[in-house]
């Protein structure tokens, strides 16, 4: 019984040092995002005051990005305008990073349609997925054209790409197994999770549509209805 009763100390006291565990790296979680933004603001802050602009601009655009991405639930909106400052954020960086290699042209066909909301970075990750699954695997120069337009009280962009391109006839978002994007490396994370935000959010005719040839590009169109509801939970 002595056995026994030192057994079941034992295990209470490693179930609360386990739960201890696990509280600090919660904090410690909680902690990061802070420490990597007051980090990347003083970078800045020092890059702006060595007139480096250049240095300035790319920090102050990681951290937009960063922050818009870890303070985001799943339902929460923003305006369409808002949604673009993060895509030119990112390809801002991207285009620091690929010079001439990368080109890209936002279109809107008009500017009351950025007045209409949108799920929190819905778009983004299609931008992202363009440029690292399309663009990086082709040689020579790239192209990504967002396009942004409404019809019929339903808003649609097109993000479209002149990249590797892959094999989309057998692709259905509404069920992840039947998925074949993984293939070559090509990650359909993103183009799941927005789509499956947006069936969440709108219902069943709302979503993303995929068309893509091999060596010929990519174009992927997300269709919400005109959101003019008020904002919440950004």
């Amino acid at each position: 019984m002595t056995d026994e009763i030192k057994y079941l100390i034992n295990q209470v006291y490693e179930k609360q040092l386990l739960l201890k565990e696990t509280e600090f790296k919660f904090l410690q979680s909680q902690m990061n995002p802070h420490f990597l933004f007051n980090t990347l603001i003083t970078i800045g802050y020092k890059a702006r005051l060595s007139k480096d602009e250049t240095i300035y601009k790319m920090v102050t655009s990681l951290t937009e990005l960063l922050q818009a991405g870890i303070y985001t639930n799943s339902r929460a909106k923003v305006h369409i305008r808002q949604e673009l400052e993060f895509i030119e954020f990112y390809l801002y960086l991207q285009k620091m990073r690929f010079e001439d290699k990368l080109e890209y042209i936002i279109h809107v066909s008009d500017e009351s349609i950025l007045d209409l909301l949108i799920p929190k970075l819905s778009i983004e990750p299609l931008v992202e997925n363009a440029v690292v699954h399309g663009l990086e695997e082709k040689m020579g120069k790239g192209t990504v054209e967002l396009n942004i337009y409404m019809e019929n009280e339903s808003v649609y962009i097109d993000v479209t790409d002149d990249g590797a391109g892959f094999e989309s006839s057998n692709i259905n978002l509404d069920n992840c197994e039947t998925i074949s994007m993984r293939k070559k490396g090509h990650n359909s994370i993103g183009l799941i999770n927005t789509h499956k935000r947006i069936r969440l959010i709108y219902g069943e005719p709302y979503g993303i549509r995929i068309e893509s040839r091999i060596n010929k590009g990519s174009k992927v169109t997300v269709h919400i209805p005109a959101d003019r509801s008020e904002i919440i939970n950004v």
